[in-house]
């Protein structure tokens, strides 16, 4: 049984959809269009393909191929804990239309009723580095990385307070530890005067000043392991990153952009982004937002990227495979 922190809810409803479309790719080059559809019965989900003949033989060929037992194309049941469960029951049934090209899917659908979650229309875009991924956009993402258990409650305050924006907030993750760094339109300065004032920082926190930015550094030390949390201001963004490496390479890239730029300008509650390479996997990413769900992760082995966007009742996005 998959099991989720209460506090992943969103972005594993967002997996789930994602993953369980990513198992019909396995059919391959089929023009007819396909779906995939997801109901709740008595605590349990079942997701159902409705696939032509010519599809369900590609289909079986390439599970084949992949050591994937080819059964999953008569259905899957599957379930959740108890706040997700109850969450995707709300949402189903869940209808997807599927459009397929060589190694990658298409989707299209919507859901029975919808979460509630805030809409944004935003045209904020930032660079990202070459070791990204995965990248979230949603109303509050501060949870992800303040979810040590043994954070200065002084600590977290000082977050809720100073680190809150009405226009979504960005998540990337990146390189092998991973580090992360959250991302967001500056409405209002952080108080970083008081936050060295918190009792935390009074022998942890220090400032450093590199081509007129200034890098706010604090660091947690507990019995378990050493956090770093380095808070700076760039052009119209706030961000908050794991280390000061980190901070300094995405003030960099902001300065000089590169390739690889990311945005989300048309209206949604959520969005996510998988990249996938072997040179820069997104399996400790994925381990980052939602713990050792092996089960889970494992899906994205052969995934080159995938997205997903939430508006309202709709969602859509993309599964590509990695070359075989």
């Amino acid at each position: 049984m998959i099991r989720f922190p209460k506090r992943y809810t969103n972005f594993a409803l967002a997996l789930v959809l994602i993953f369980l479309t990513a198992i019909a790719i396995f059919t391959l080059t089929s023009k007819p269009r396909s779906s995939l559809t997801l109901k709740a019965s008595q605590n349990k989900f079942q997701a159902s393909f409705q696939l032509s003949k010519y599809d369900r033989y590609l289909a079986e060929s390439f599970l084949q191929n992949a050591n994937i037992p080819q059964n999953i194309l008569n259905g899957i049941e599957f379930t959740l804990d108890g706040t997700s469960s109850a969450k995707l029951a709300y949402l189903s049934p869940i209808v997807t239309n599927l459009i397929f090209e060589k190694n990658r899917v298409d989707f299209k659908g919507s859901t029975e009723t919808s979460l509630n979650l805030n809409t944004y229309s935003n045209d904020l875009e930032f660079s990202y580095p070459d070791a990204t991924t995965v990248i979230l956009f949603g109303q509050n993402l501060l949870p992800y990385i303040k979810k040590s258990t043994n954070l200065p409650e002084d600590f977290k305050t000082w977050m809720d307070e100073n680190l809150k924006n009405t226009k979504g907030q960005y998540l990337i993750l990146f390189g092998d530890k991973p580090d992360f760094a959250l991302a967001f339109s500056k409405e209002l300065s952080p108080d970083f005067g008081k936050l060295k004032s918190l009792k935390v920082a009074a022998e942890s926190y220090k400032e450093e000043t590199q081509d007129n930015v200034t890098f706010h550094l604090l660091k947690i030390t507990n019995t378990q392991n050493e956090e770093n949390y380095i808070f700076f201001e760039s052009g119209d963004l706030v961000y908050i990153t794991s280390s000061l490496e980190s901070a300094k390479e995405l003030e960099q890239l902001q300065k000089s952009p590169q390739n690889n730029i990311f945005n989300v300008k048309t209206p949604v509650s959520f969005a996510l982004f998988i990249k996938n390479s072997p040179d820069h996997k997104a399996d400790k990413a994925l381990k980052f937002l939602v713990g050792n769900q092996q089960q889970l992760t494992k899906y994205v082995e052969k995934v080159k990227t995938a997205t997903f966007y939430l508006n309202g009742k709709e969602f859509s996005g993309s599964v590509e495979l990695l070359p075989s």
